[in-house]
C-alpha cells in the first residue's frame, strides 16, 4: 500500500485530537458492510471503488491489477482481517441481482484466477442487489460467506454501529479498530522516534474506533473522529476537555526537522488535571503520584510545582539530523546559560511520555524557550539554521500538531485534520 490505513490513526492518536462537532447527518450505512466479517480491523468504504483502490493501494497490489470495467465506479469496501497476517477482502457492489450474473461481473471474475485471487458472488435478497467478494485467501472468502449466511457482520462488533455514524465523508471513510494497533502498525513506523510497543499500547487505549472521513480521493484535509472517548479510560477523553491555543514553534524550528510534536497550551493546569483523571480511570494515578514523589525526593521540587514555576504556554519535542530536544515556552524569565538539568523526567510527568528523552542532562534557553536534552543537541539547536516551517505549526486554536516528512496532523477542540503527501 502507498500508506497503510493504520498510519492514518497512528498520527492522529499520538496526542489525540477530538471531534466534538455534530456536522451534517451521516449518510445511510452501506449495505456492503454486511459482507465484512465481524473481527475485521480496518474497513474502507468508498462510493467509487476504482478511485479508492488507486488512492489506497500501490501499483503492485493484486487488486490494482483487476480491470473492474463498468464496476469501477460502483461502491466498494476494502477490509482487513487479522489472523497470522493482515488478510484483505474486497467487496464490490455488483448491481441489481438477477438469475444470471451480468457481463460486467463475469468479466471481472474471469481475470481473478490468473491473479491468484478467489471470489464469491453474494445476493442480498432484502435489497435485491449483489456483491462480488474478492480475496487472495479462500479462508477469508469462506468466513465472509459464513457471516453473510448467519446474518452477522462487522456491524455486530461492539461499538462499530455507533462509530459508523461518525462516518460522513462525501466520498468515503476508513474505520480502524484501535485495539488491534499492535497488529496493524506498519513495520518501522516512527522507528527511532517512539518505542513501538509503547505506541501500540497507547493507540489501543486512545479510543475504541477511529473514523477517517474523505471528502475527495486525495489524502489531504482528512477529518478524523474517534468513537468511545466517553470512557475516561480512553486517552482521547483528555484533549476533549481542552481549549485550543496558538503555538510559536514555527519561529524557532531548525532546518532538517524530521519529527515534531507540538502542544500549545491554553491552560497547562487544565491539561494536567484532565490527564490525572485519565490516569485515575486506568487505576494508575497512585503509581503516577509515587513517581512524582520520587522525583520530589531527589530534588525537593514536586513536578507540579516545577510546572507552576515555569507557567508553560507550549511544549514540544523536536527531532532533526539525529538530534532531539524538548522545548518549553514559558511565561517565566529564563537564564541564558547552559546548565546541568536537575529536573530530568519532569516534562513527561506532567505532559506525558511523548515528552521524554533518553538524555535530559542539560538545559538552556533560546529566544524565550527552555531547552532540555544533551548539551551538544541544545547547542546545535540554538545555532541551527531556521526551517521554513510547515503552515500547520502557524495555525491558531490547536490542541496539538504533529509534523514529519509526508505527514502533518492538526488537532482542534472540534475536530482534527491530517494531510498525507
Amino acid at each position: 500500500m502507498k500508506v497503510r490505513l493504520a498510519s492514518l490513526f497512528c498520527w492522529f492518536a499520538i496526542l489525540g485530537a477530538v471531534s466534538c462537532s455534530q456536522g451534517p447527518a451521516a449518510p445511510e450505512v452501506s449495505r456492503l458492510l454486511r459482507t465484512v466479517p465481524s473481527r475485521s480491523v480496518e474497513i474502507a468504504c468508498f462510493r467509487n471503488g476504482g478511485k479508492a483502490l488507486a488512492m489506497l493501494l500501490d501499483s503492485s497490489s493484486m487488486f490494482r491489477q483487476i480491470d473492474l470495467g463498468k464496476l469501477s465506479d460502483h461502491e466498494a469496501v476494502l477490509s482487513y482481517d487479522y489472523s497470522s497476517t493482515m488478510v484483505p477482502l474486497l467487496s464490490i457492489d455488483a448491481g441489481r441481482s438477477a438469475g444470471d450474473t451480468s457481463d460486467a461481473v463475469k468479466g471481472v471474475m474471469a481475470q481473478l484466477g490468473a491473479l491468484g485471487l478467489h471470489q464469491a458472488y453474494s445476493v442480498d435478497t432484502v435489497h435485491k442487489r449483489a456483491s462480488l467478494l474478492i480475496s487472495p485467501s479462500t479462508a477469508a472468502i469462506s468466513e465472509a460467506q459464513t457471516h453473510i449466511r448467519s446474518g452477522a457482520s462487522i456491524m455486530d462488533a461492539p461499538g462499530f454501529s455507533d462509530a459508523v455514524r461518525e462516518a460522513d465523508g462525501a466520498e468515503g471513510y476508513v474505520i480502524l479498530r484501535n485495539s488491534a494497533a499492535a497488529h496493524v502498525l506498519p513495520a518501522g513506523f516512527l522507528k527511532g522516534k517512539v518505542d513501538r510497543k509503547a505506541l501500540a499500547s497507547f493507540i489501543s487505549g486512545a479510543c475504541e474506533w477511529t473514523v477517517v472521513n474523505f471528502q475527495s480521493y486525495k489524502k489531504k484535509d482528512l477529518r478524523l473522529r474517534p468513537y468511545g472517548i466517553s470512557d475516561k479510560r480512553c486517552f482521547l477523553s483528555v484533549p476533549a476537555q481542552l481549549k485550543g491555543a496558538s503555538g510559536r514553534l514555527a519561529d524557532v524550528l531548525p532546518a532538517g526537522a524530521d519529527f515534531v510534536v507540538d502542544l500549545p497550551l491554553d491552560d497547562w493546569k487544565a491539561w494536567y488535571s484532565a490527564r490525572c483523571d485519565w490516569l485515575d480511570a486506568r487505576s494508575v494515578l497512585v503509581k503516577h503520584r509515587r513517581a512524582c514523589d520520587a522525583l520530589k525526593s531527589a530534588t525537593r521540587v514536586a513536578p507540579k510545582d516545577w510546572a507552576a514555576s515555569l507557567n508553560p504556554e507550549e511544549i514540544a519535542l523536536v527531532c532533526w539530523e539525529g538530534r532531539s530536544v524538548l522545548l518549553i515556552r514559558t511565561r517565566s524569565k529564563l537564564s541564558g546559560e547552559l546548565l546541568e538539568n536537575a529536573f530530568a523526567g519532569y516534562p513527561a510527568a506532567i505532559f506525558g511520555d511523548i515528552f521524554s528523552l533518553e538524555d535530559e542532562s542539560s538545559c538552556g534557553s533560546h529566544r524565550g524557550w527552555l531547552l532540555i536534552g544533551k548539551k551538544d543537541d541544545i547547542a546545535a539547536f540554538a545555532t541551527a539554521e531556521e526551517h521554513d516551517s510547515p503552515e500547520v505549526l502557524r495555525e491558531k486554536g490547536l490542541t496539538y500538531a504533529v509534523v514529519a516528512p509526508g505527514f502533518s496532523v492538526a488537532g482542534r477542540p472540534e475536530e482534527a485534520t491530517i494531510n498525507i503527501q
